[in-house]
């Protein structure tokens, strides 16, 4: 259902209450639009008002809950037509990022073979691949769930017990046992670090893949406002103003 209300120049807030009173006893609802903020131009832009709306009744919503309004260019008119689409823009599944550090831990090879010998599927080679590669892929995600957990644990336990030897030190000498300890909890600390800190790195460069250099907007602004800076516009030759 479309409408637009008539625009008055003495606003009265009577017949909109009448309005709103009939939108809230049909249960009618109202999708959210995008594109632009406001469907009608007045004088040239200077009033701008959101009059065209789009209201649905409630077995609309329900069959199609996630449906768009749009509202796009006007062009000639002084009003912006609007669309809504029904149709689904879901792009399949969120891509899943390996991380290369997991190629190092111990457990992931055995996972990968195992679920793969386990799974079974009965339908087209498309969908066979693809439900394949999606029950590795949440194998994967909980064994890295579980694995984060675990390195949580010891790294805890690891830094709490350098803590205590870095103590006994202020007192005494370190036994040679606890020297060991020490150095071993130290690997262990310096190990779980490495790796997160190689998967930070890869992030980042996955993130500049996709998203470029940051900095590079604010340097291109720079550089354009010393452009328009030195720019000539034109030249002013015996009183008369010549554009270049």
């Amino acid at each position: 259902m479309t409408f637009t209300n008539m625009w008055r120049k003495g606003y009265d807030p009577s017949p909109a209450a009448d309005f709103n009173n009939f939108i809230y006893e049909a249960n009618l609802a109202e999708y959210c639009m995008n594109g632009f903020k406001f469907t009608r131009w007045l004088d040239g832009g200077n009033k701008l008002n959101k009059l065209d709306r789009m209201l649905v009744c409630e077995r609309f919503w329900g069959l199609w809950p996630t449906a768009s309004l749009r509202a796009l260019p006007r062009e000639l008119s002084d009003h912006c037509p609007l669309i809504l689409t029904t149709t689904s823009t879901d792009s399949g599944h969120i891509p899943f990022k390996f991380f290369n550090a997991w190629l190092s831990k111990p457990g992931l090879d055995e996972l990968v073979r195992s679920t793969v010998c386990a799974f079974v599927f009965t339908g087209p080679l498309d969908l066979f691949l693809a439900e394949k590669l999606r029950r590795i892929k949440e194998a994967i995600k909980s064994w890295n769930k579980a694995n984060r957990r675990k390195e949580g644990k010891v790294l805890n336990a690891s830094i709490a017990e350098i803590h205590r030897l870095d103590l006994i030190c202020e007192c005494t000498n370190l036994t040679e046992s606890e020297a060991t300890s020490y150095l071993e909890h130290k690997k262990i600390v310096s190990s779980i670090n490495d790796d997160r800190l190689k998967d930070r790195h890869q992030k980042s460069r996955i993130k500049w893949a996709i998203g470029g250099d940051e900095n590079s907007a604010f340097f291109h602004g720079y550089i354009n406002s010393r452009i328009s800076k030195s720019r000539l516009n034109g030249l002013l030759i015996d009183g008369v103003w010549c554009n270049v």
